[in-house]
């Protein structure tokens, strides 16, 4: 007589599929805030290679970031600008120093051979020993295609030549090729081109630099600044697309 076989047990159930997570409203907000995060870091991180790059490849022998030389003009006695506002550089050692907050310098070049003048003064000064003289104000400039806008004053020849003046707080004359250095201070201030003689017609060539020692601190500042977002963008698009993990078994 043939013995019966034992009942087997039964197969465990399979473990139950993960549940699905579908892409709601939290999810999708928190992708299209890590993806916009990731293009703002994008953004910081080429602006701070940028500045690295100009502050640490452009530069001149004397340290200067210089514009190209370009032509500046007028029949009249003298040429000036608007008035520069540069605000007020009270504050720590770091952002006032010279070395620091910026220098300036000014080429200039005589294409007619004559002796320049160069200098920068308080705007209220410049103003007061130009007025009643015929002179051109530089109001526009644009670099591509270089052209300069003009505002002409009429008006006499200076009642003296521009050496002689005592208000001026940095200057350079007495020959065709002059080079203007200036620190920086708070003021509203003027520059001006003129022959040395101040007779009429003025035409040189000129180039503008500037000596910013706090570029460097903008590009660390905005490549760090860049890197933390980035990490962040990465976290919150991190969270947007994982999948949940699977329920724990028996």
């Amino acid at each position: 007589m043939a013995t019966p076989e034992p009942d087997r047990p039964a197969p465990p159930p399979p473990p139950p599929a993960p549940p699905h997570r579908g892409w709601g409203a939290g999810r999708v907000l928190l992708l299209i805030v890590g993806i916009v995060a990731a293009l703002i870091a994008l953004g910081l991180l080429a602006g701070g290679g940028a500045v690295l790059w100009v502050d640490q490849t452009q530069r001149d022998d004397d340290g200067y970031l210089t514009t190209p030389s370009e032509r500046f003009q007028t029949t009249s006695f003298a040429l000036a600008t608007e008035g520069l506002d540069i605000t007020n550089t009270e504050g720590p050692d770091f952002a006032t120093d010279p070395d620091h907050y910026g220098r300036i310098k000014i080429e200039a070049t005589s294409l007619n051979g004559r002796p320049l003048f160069v200098g920068v003064g308080r705007e209220g000064a410049v103003n007061g020993y130009l007025r009643g003289v015929a002179h051109d104000k530089v109001v526009d400039i644009d670099f591509d295609p270089f052209r300069v806008d003009y505002r002409g004053s009429l008006g006499g020849p200076p009642g003296s030549d521009p050496g002689s003046q005592d208000f001026w707080e940095a200057r350079s004359d007495g020959s065709p090729d002059e080079t203007l250095r200036w620190d920086v201070e708070s003021g509203n201030w003027s520059v001006v081109v003129m022959n040395a003689d101040a007779s009429r017609g003025v035409d040189v060539d000129v180039a503008v630099g500037a000596k910013l020692g706090f570029l460097i601190w903008v590009a660390v500042g905005l490549l760090i600044a860049g890197a933390v977002i980035a990490v962040g963008s990465a976290f919150l698009i991190y969270l947007a697309v994982r999948t949940p993990r699977a329920p724990r078994t028996a």
